[in-house]
């Protein structure tokens, strides 16, 4: 989910600063509405999508949520989606594989930057 809501943060901020290329506004507009299609009918889920646009912080974590209850990652046309959006906000950092995460054999794995974690494994 991470990658999405990393994704519609970005093209929010882009469309808000409206420093973005029309590239990146057409991406995220792109990801926009395939999560408001996934979202359809589900009243806190739009209403996450719609908080997230204007205070992405306050409503990451409600939107991660609706995303995970949605199966959002299960959705190649939505992850190729939101890739196309971080590919465009974000040429350097796509390049460099930041945005490309293996964790399938994690362990108390957390992914994007500045998380703090403490960890105790028996």
């Amino acid at each position: 989910m991470t990658i999405i809501v990393e994704a519609l943060a970005a093209g929010a901020g882009s469309a808000a600063k409206d420093v973005g290329s029309s590239a990146v506004k057409d991406a995220y507009e792109a990801l926009r509405s395939a999560v408001r299609r996934l979202f359809s009918g589900k009243r806190a889920a739009e209403d996450a999508l719609s908080g997230h646009e204007i205070e992405p912080a306050q409503w990451r974590e409600r939107l991660a949520e609706a995303l995970r209850e949605a199966a959002a990652g299960a959705d190649p046309e939505l992850l190729d989606a939101a890739r196309e959006v971080l590919r465009r906000a974000d040429p350097e950092g796509s390049a460099a594989g930041k945005y490309t995460v293996d964790a399938r054999e994690g362990k108390g794995v957390q992914i994007g930057d500045g998380n703090v974690q403490h960890n105790t494994f028996s």
